[in-house]
């Protein structure tokens, strides 16, 4: 009878929100390793069963290591090329079922200077073994990427884009082996500078995508290939005005329509869904002199995108993360100072997490407030408002919780069609109706989510053990509960 007089003492106190518009969101950022260093690309293989999955690093001058990702309390351990400036990195993949196999292939700038000609290794028996034979000794290895294979099938292609002051080539190679061949570029001054390639592989589906800066005035420039490279497709940004000195930098695939990708760009992300044939601008534009070489899908949400990079004036960290397909998006803001962004990576076993590189600041992990989950069991959109009890309940902030991917809680919560991009916003509250934590205010499309909270204030600092409330309010709903909170 007394809580429910409090809950009704709170919905009178006008804990009401207005109209929201997106707002930098408080980041749950933690380093990851490599502290100091300067990290050029991550890496993971998500077909491998969780036990075998391992993130790997390049860094410009420290070399490559690798850290296993089932062990939170893991450390790095390096792999060698200490010395070597190294920019690029493969994680290649073969085999079927539990006979799946994977190996890491790197590329950098060699210091032709010192002696030093190899532009791309590949970790064999705990070895980095030279395999580049048949490039030509000027170049530096910018870009590389390749197809998994599996079963019966032959192994598949990998490919590598490479340049140097004046040309600019495509190579590729059959995965496992050690001899390239060029299937792009020209001896041609101020042909295209490549900086992005991928694979898109869906099913039947096999391509190769390319972009990068064109021309004397650095026009965007982007081809794709559906034969392994033989044939180049031109793709044109018609409809855009992406203005000069402007080019492509990273590409997210939509892994279930093969006919959605992402782009990374200069000051803006932009969208196809019909394989490049035409091009939309995203929410994320007019961000002046940043560009975007990291782009990733959460493999969990797909509509959930992250888009980081760095300002070129002064190299520092920029990211933003979208929870509607790229129609609008959060920035997120750290509580100090970091370096730019340099690559963003998934993670294939839990929502809402990912690795960032930086260019000084090693590696970090960003847990996203809010994930967006689909129940298998229902596909289709929910019909109604529903904020559900948390879970675990009592939590503790102590140790780990496996439910809530760290020590804390789990809040979940569904918006209906009729609701879809209503202003919502959750919140923790004390007994005496004061606000201790705002979880989320924002705008989201219909769909099933859930929040963490880590039993911390929004000052950053751990609350006291006892019963606390959270509130949902979407649109002219509102909805509470409470939780208990023990040390």
């Amino acid at each position: 009878m007394k809580m429910k007089k409090l809950f009704t003492t709170l919905l009178l106190m006008g804990m009401a929100v207005s109209p929201v518009t997106p707002q930098p969101s408080t980041p749950r950022l933690e380093p990851f390793g490599l502290e100091g260093k300067r990290v050029t690309a991550l890496g993971i293989s998500p077909q491998l069963a969780p036990s075998h999955q391992h993130l790997y690093a390049t860094t410009e001058e420290d070399g490559v290591y690798r850290r296993p990702l089932l062990h939170p309390d893991s450390t790095w351990t390096s792999l060698g090329l200490e010395g070597k400036r190294i920019k690029a990195l493969d994680i290649q993949v073969w085999g079927a079922g539990p006979a799946i196999f994977h190996t890491p292939v790197v590329g950098g700038w060699p210091d032709y200077s010192n002696g030093d000609s190899t532009l791309i290794y590949r970790f064999e028996n705990n070895n980095w073994i030279p395999a580049d034979s048949g490039i030509a000794r000027t170049f530096s290895v910018i870009s590389l990427a390749s197809f998994a294979s599996g079963g019966h099938e032959p192994p598949g292609f990998a490919f590598a884009s490479l340049g140097n002051t004046n040309f600019y080539f495509v190579y590729r190679s059959h995965i496992r082996g050690r001899r390239w061949e060029a299937v792009f570029g020209s001896d041609v001054l101020d042909g295209p500078l490549i900086t992005a390639l991928a694979v898109n592989q869906n099913g039947l589906l096999k391509e190769v995508w390319i972009g990068g800066y064109d021309g004397l005035f650095f026009q965007p420039w982007l081809r794709k290939s559906v034969d392994m490279g033989l044939t180049w497709q031109p793709l044109f940004f018609i409809g855009l005005n992406l203005g000069p000195e402007n080019g492509c930098h990273a590409f997210a695939f939509h892994p279930i329509d093969p006919g959605i990708v992402y782009v990374g760009m200069d000051g803006t992300v932009i969208k196809t869904i019909d394989g490049g044939k035409t091009w939309t601008h995203t929410g994320l534009r007019d961000t002046l002199l940043v560009s975007f070489p990291g782009l990733v899908m959460d493999p969990f949400k797909l509509e959930h995108i992250y888009a980081g990079g760095r300002l070129r004036l002064g190299d520092s960290w920029v990211l933003w993360e979208s929870f509607d397909a790229g129609m609008t998006w959060q920035k997120v803001v750290p509580m100090f100072s970091l370096a730019g962004i340099t690559r963003i990576v998934a993670d294939p076993n839990t929502p809402g997490v990912i690795y960032i590189a930086t260019a000084g600041n090693g590696v970090w992990r960003y847990e996203s407030d809010i994930v967006a989950v689909k129940d298998r069991r229902e596909e289709a959109s929910p019909q109604d408002f529903a904020l559900e009890q948390n879970y675990p309940n009592p939590f503790s902030t102590e140790g780990r919780s496996h439910a809530a991917g760290n020590g804390g809680t789990i809040i979940r919560f569904a918006i209906p069609l009729s609701l879809a991009n209503s202003p919502a916003h959750l919140a923790i509250y004390n007994l005496r109706g004061e606000l201790v934590r705002e979880l989320l205010n924002r705008r989201l499309p219909a769909d099933r989510y859930l929040v963490r909270w880590d039993g911390r204030n929004d000052a950053g600092r751990e609350v006291a053990s006892g019963i606390y409330l959270y509130r949902l309010q979407v649109g002219h709903l509102t909805e509470m509960r409470k939780l208990s909170l023990l040390k």
